[in-house]
């Protein structure tokens, strides 16, 4: 049994391994047409930039703290034990499309046995964290200037999606227990009794506005190297990551969408150069590689019990 687990354990890591360097690559010459551009902006206010770089582990450790308010009832475990999870998570959520394996990346260092009990929770963080980019573009489309297609259709739309989020963000356990999801769900094994109670649900929630705040400050100080004031670039950047968090040509292609997003929101507000795409995918690496990076390590020295 133990020579099976470590060859396992051993395969892993080793498509882990070419996964993540050929995800690197690949990525790495993505950016080559905005490479100008990001050298620009990280030599033009190192420290401004140094800032925005050290955001990233705020932006990180709020998610650990999700993770550990969520998983506090199958599996109490300290904050830096879900920033192992979450690292992982990003690791493998680098090596796969639209980064659609994250979820099952922070799996991968969780004991066996609360391994399907963390799905649930998985789908309610992602809830949460869908919850803030929605709130804000409810609140943009209802500001004149600030809408990009139907001051009418925004508000409408933005605002039947935010009740419906926040419905099944704070009754989840109550819809999976009716009989037609459960019919649904047969097959899945599900504990309701592992679902946060509303007063850990409203600190998950609070910690993915602040999560979302910082994403928010990131881009706003890399614009501001490229000279676009706060005022200006703050709806733009809330629609934009409104956008990509809902678009589910994002969860496939990632990379090329985000920079799609970015041209089309920028334009609408008449504001898009060249040095707006370089901030955006410059945001986009630091706060996904760097993060990946660690996860890969802990991956290496991951040893299966």
């Amino acid at each position: 049994m133990k020579e099976r687990r470590a060859t396992l354990q051993f395969v892993i890591k080793l498509l882990v391994s070419l996964g993540f360097l050929t995800a690197l690559f690949y990525k790495w010459a993505d950016l080559s047409a905005v490479w100008d551009g990001i050298f620009f902006l990280i030599s033009s206010k190192p420290l401004i930039f140094t800032l925005a770089c050290l955001l990233i582990f705020l932006n990180w450790w709020f998610e650990a703290a999700k993770w550990k308010i969520l998983l506090q009832k199958i599996y109490p475990v300290k904050i830096s034990g879900t920033i192992e999870y979450v690292l992982t998570g990003v690791t493998i959520g680098f090596i796969t499309p639209g980064r659609s394996g994250e979820f099952a990346g922070r799996m991968i260092l969780m004991p066996d046995k609360i391994r399907l009990e963390s799905i649930l929770l998985s789908i309610i963080g992602g809830i949460a964290q869908t919850i803030p980019a929605v709130a804000f573009g409810v609140f943009f489309s209802l500001n004149e200037p600030f809408h990009i297609i139907n001051q009418s259709i925004d508000a409408l739309l933005l605002s039947g999606a935010l009740f419906a989020f926040v419905i099944i963000y704070f009754f989840i356990n109550k819809i999976v227990a009716l009989n037609p999801v459960r019919i649904l769900l047969k097959s899945v094994t599900i504990n309701i009794e592992s679902t946060p109670d509303f007063k850990n649900n409203l600190w998950v929630l609070g910690l993915s506005f602040m999560r979302f705040g910082v994403y928010v400050v990131q881009y706003l100080l890399i614009l501001h190297i490229a000279g676009i004031a706060v005022q200006e670039s703050i709806a733009p950047v809330c629609w934009m990551l409104l956008l990509q968090s809902m678009s589910p040509a994002v969860a496939i292609l990632d990379i090329g969408v985000r920079g799609s997003i970015a041209y089309w929101v920028f334009t609408q507000f008449g504001m898009f150069q060249q040095i707006e795409l370089s901030a955006v995918f410059l945001i986009w690496f630091i706060n996904l590689c760097v993060p990946a990076l660690f996860g890969y390590l802990l991956i290496l020295r991951w040893k299966k019990e």
